[in-house]
Order: structure tokens, then C-alpha cells, then sequence
């Protein structure tokens, strides 16, 4: 009787292990079927949940969207302002944040591939010796080091929207230098390249595809 019980138990903590192993690996977007390691191994960085990567793709569909509405719409209403190859530069690369978002939401493994590059371009800001360029799509929490020809001050640059500059060898404003480090850009990148880095690493990484 005692050996049905341990038995009983041990099928029971098994269970238990596949269970937890399945749904590790549902939120790591791979098929149960998939083979993967001891359950131990599996990498922790499906943190934050689903439900928060839902919200960061919700902030790239919006950071998105409305910067194609301000960067094109609302110039191409006005004749006097013409569309500059920055400005469709920046159009592009909002277009990408809108798709990024899209497959992040459905949890697709393109969109949070795209998704780290885009994030990895919206961590610096700055405008130096007539450079510019600044990249936001959703939100930013930008601590800046600026100088003006009054002397030079520090300032925190919360933003919530789109934001965008691209220019070389003029400057909006030549009488300011700014550098910056978008720290939202910098903690999602972090998990999103942590997530990647775990999924290699326990042999669940799969190429990207692009069907929806």
C-alpha cells in the first residue's frame, strides 16, 4: 500500500511539473510539442507577463499610429510644407512600430524581433554639431544634459506619444545641444533581448515568421 501511495505521489508531482513546463512554454510562444530542457532550466524571461507585453505593444501601435498622423497628415494638409526625406524616414519607422505592435499582440515571434531593434533605436537622443536625431513611439522617460548659450542644466523629459528628428548638417535649434537616454527604451530592450538570449539558450528559438 505504502509503494501505491509513493507511486500516486510521485505521478502526481510529475503531473504537476508537466503542467508548469506547459505553461512556461505557451507564454514563450512555442508548441507544446516543442522539446526543451529540464523545467528548471527554462529561462524566466517570459517576465513581465503576456499581459504586459500586450501593453507595450498597445503603446507601439499607438506611438505609431499617431506619429504617422503628425509627421504626414498634418503636413500634407499644408501645402506650404513638403514631405523631406527625414520625415519619411521617420513615417517608415513609425509604420515598423505599428507592425511591431501588431504581431507583439498576437504574440508572434516577428514582432518581438522587430520590436528590440526599434527599441534599440529609440535609446539615444541628442543633437550635436548640426546632428540630430531623436526617435520615440509610445513613451519615453529621457533624463537630458543640455547646454544653450545661457550655460547648461539637467532635465528629466517624461513623454507620452510620438517624437521624432532626423537631421544632418542642420539643426532646429542651432543654439542647443542635448544628449539623452530614453530609459523606457533601454529596460524594454533589456527584456526583450533577455527573452531571446533564454529562448537560444534553451533551444526553444525559432526563426521569426511573418504570417499573422
Amino acid at each position: 500500500m505504502a509503494r501505491l501511495s509513493n507511486r500516486y505521489a510521485q505521478e502526481r508531482t510529475e503531473e504537476r511539473l508537466r503542467g508548469f513546463r506547459e505553461r512556461r512554454l505557451l507564454r514563450l510562444g512555442v508548441p507544446e510539442d516543442e522539446p526543451t530542457n529540464d523545467e528548471s532550466e527554462i529561462p524566466s524571461v517570459s517576465a513581465p507577463s503576456y499581459g504586459w507585453w500586450k501593453v507595450i505593444a498597445a503603446l507601439e501601435i499607438l506611438g505609431g499610429g499617431t506619429g504617422l498622423v503628425v509627421s504626414t497628415l498634418i503636413p500634407l494638409r499644408n501645402s506650404s510644407i513638403t514631405l523631406s526625406p527625414a520625415v519619411v524616414a521617420l513615417d517608415i519607422l513609425f509604420l515598423l512600430s505599428i507592425i511591431a505592435g501588431v504581431y507583439v499582440w498576437r504574440n508572434r515571434e516577428f514582432g518581438f524581433h522587430l520590436s528590440l531593434l526599434l527599441f534599440l533605436v529609440q535609446i539615444p537622443q541628442f543633437a550635436l554639431g548640426g546632428i540630430s536625431f531623436q526617435l520615440i513611439s509610445g513613451f519615453s522617460i529621457t533624463p537630458m544634459l543640455y547646454f544653450t548659450p545661457r550655460g547648461m542644466g539637467v532635465e528629466l523629459a517624461p513623454l507620452m506619444g510620438p517624437g521624432g528628428e532626423v537631421l544632418i548638417g542642420s539643426a532646429y535649434n542651432p543654439d542647443l545641444v542635448f544628449i539623452g537616454i530614453n530609459l523606457y527604451a533601454v529596460v524594454v530592450s533589456y527584456l526583450l533581448a533577455a527573452r531571446l538570449v533564454g529562448q537560444i539558450k534553451q533551444g526553444v528559438f525559432a526563426p521569426p515568421e511573418l504570417n499573422m
